[in-house]
Parts: structure tokens; sequence; C-alpha cells
């Protein structure tokens, strides 16, 4: 079996608010350097926003990025795995549903995010 996908995830997890701006998603990803930020609805995780979400969804369709709110692009659900999952597991998994990010529990609780990138080292 090979190593759980909690030992490659990154964490901390990012989010942000659903009523945020796109703009304001972008500067948050850019900040941190990273590709994916969760969103939240009153302190519950309801979706996540992607760089490809970003390309597809706003720039491709000629949206404001400054007027688009991210629930209205936001990829619902949250999908997620335990953090004891082997990488093969998370691999299918990702596959099957053709999703780049995943989000990482640990009893029920999101604890990290695990991209194509990540999982990649897992199977080196």
């Amino acid at each position: 079996m090979s190593n759980p996908i909690g030992n490659f995830m990154k964490t901390p997890v990012h989010s942000i608010s659903s009523e945020e701006t796109i703009w304001r998603a972008s500067q948050k990803m850019h900040e941190h350097q990273i590709g994916s930020l969760l969103v939240t609805d009153n302190g519950e995780y309801v979706g996540i926003l992607t760089k490809t979400d970003l390309i597809y969804k706003v720039v491709e369709k000629g949206l404001e990025p400054r007027q688009t709110r991210v629930m209205d692009i936001m990829t619902q659900p949250v999908l997620s795995m335990d953090d004891q999952a082997s990488a093969v597991e998370a691999r299918d998994f990702m596959i099957d549903r053709n999703i780049q990010r995943l989000a990482v529990t640990r009893n029920g609780e999101i604890v990290g995010i695990l991209s194509v990138k990540d999982l990649m080292s897992c199977l080196g």
C-alpha cells in the first residue's frame, strides 16, 4: 500500500467567503502562491474555486472579476477523502471525477488539499 495522502497534502487550508469577488480571490491565490481556495458560507465549506475556474468561467466568458462573486463560479460540492487513504485510491477518485484538487479530511474535518502535482510526488 502506498503512503497515506495526508503525508503529501498542502496545509494550511486557505479559504474565501462565497460573497467575495473573483478579483479578491485571485489576489489571495497569488498572495499565497496556491491554485485553489475552499469557499465558505456561514462557516461551512460549500465549494472550491480553482485557477481553472478563473480561466474557463471568468476570463473565457468575459465576466468582470470585480463584479463577479465567488459563489457564481465555484465548483460544488467539495469532494474529499480521508488523510489515511492511499495515493492510488486518491488517484482513482480524482480520475473518475475529473478533478485536479481534493480536500483531505481527518475525523471528518478538512485539514488539507491534495493536488494532482502533490499526487505525482506520492506515486513518484
